[in-house]
């Protein structure tokens, strides 16, 4: 495939965007614009913005997520710049209704990995400390899981029904776990990264858990064997972001040096490898639909259609 093939959909908001994330339905992206402060609804159909809410001027915004039905748009607010907030915040915009609704989660902790749950409310919250917690939204009710890391949660990841997660940490540990009745249940320890894992992705209909980090490697872990399958050394630098198709077969990988990467998963061999003029690589997403989403430093959003035929994957 061809590596130099432009965007399905490229465009700028002459502001810098901190973060975004993919609708579930590819139909919709929403960004973090700072300064100054908003959370947008930009639809890629149209291409033009739906909605807008300004934010604290003086506050922090990250952790940006969107239901998988698309109603409900999550983030957390900082007021402060350390790492020991007695109260945290998470704001949800709801879509509907146009407003955003604030939790305010006392003796947490400063959050620095969120996820939504394809079961539309649940919630599940890494905090700096290693501590996880599950948000029930819609009765504002949280409980805290097993304590398996010793240091900061740096990516939480569900697989496709939300029955099961996976956490990873800055100390270089991988856990899966159950999720019931609003509970983390079971937890698995896995090891084989040597530093911090910064992503990780279940791979649909393969019994598939991707991991990659700080060590440039992306990892396979076999979720039935519960052992490690497979190292993919390609990257050059530390890999900071992990998606995968609906159905499994394709990979994408981002790293921090302008590098997006391509993978079949039946072969575990990297088929397409995209370099972009945006700095560092800010979120990376794949819709229902097959659509690539990245934004960067350059203040450009990008989608791409990954093409999965009998032959190859590609992107156009």
């Amino acid at each position: 495939p061809r590596l130099d093939i432009p965007p399905y959909h490229s465009g700028t908001f002459g502001k810098d965007i901190h973060t975004s994330a993919l609708s579930h339905s590819g139909n919709t992206i929403a960004l973090i614009i700072a300064p100054p402060n908003y959370v947008v609804t930009y639809d890629l159909v149209k291409e033009d913005i739906i909605a807008r809410q300004k934010l604290k001027k003086n506050s922090q915004y990250h952790s940006l997520n969107i239901s998988s039905n698309g109603k409900w748009i999550v983030f957390v607010e900082e007021e402060g710049g350390d790492d020991n907030h007695e109260e945290t915040i998470i704001q949800i915009w709801d879509r509907q209704l146009d407003e955003c609704r604030t939790i305010e989660m006392q003796d947490v902790g400063r959050v620095t990995a969120l996820e939504y749950s394809p079961m539309h409310d649940v919630l599940v919250l890494g905090t700096h400390s290693g501590d996880c917690f599950v948000l029930n939204t819609r009765n504002q009710r949280w409980r805290k899981g097993p304590k398996v890391h010793d240091s900061s949660i740096r990516a939480i990841g569900f697989n496709s029904n939300g029955s099961s997660i996976a956490v990873a940490g800055s100390d270089d540990k991988l856990a899966t776990f159950l999720i019931h009745d609003g509970e983390m249940r079971d937890p698995v320890t896995w090891k084989g990264h040597y530093n911090s894992i910064n992503s990780v992705c279940f791979v649909p209909n393969r019994s598939l858990l991707a991991t990659g980090g700080e060590d440039k490697a992306l990892r396979l872990w076999d979720l039935h064997k519960r052992e490690l399958v497979d190292i993919l050394e390609s990257h050059t630098d530390k890999i900071e972001h992990i998606s995968a198709s609906v159905s499994g077969r394709t990979l994408i990988s981002s790293g921090s040096n302008q590098v997006i990467q391509c993978w079949n998963m039946e072969l575990h061999q990297e088929i397409e490898r995209l370099m972009l003029p945006t700095g560092r690589i800010r979120s990376l997403g794949v819709s229902k639909n097959n659509l690539v989403s990245c934004t960067g430093d350059d203040k450009y959003i990008r989608v791409w259609k990954i093409r999965e035929d009998e032959f190859a994957t590609r992107f156009s």
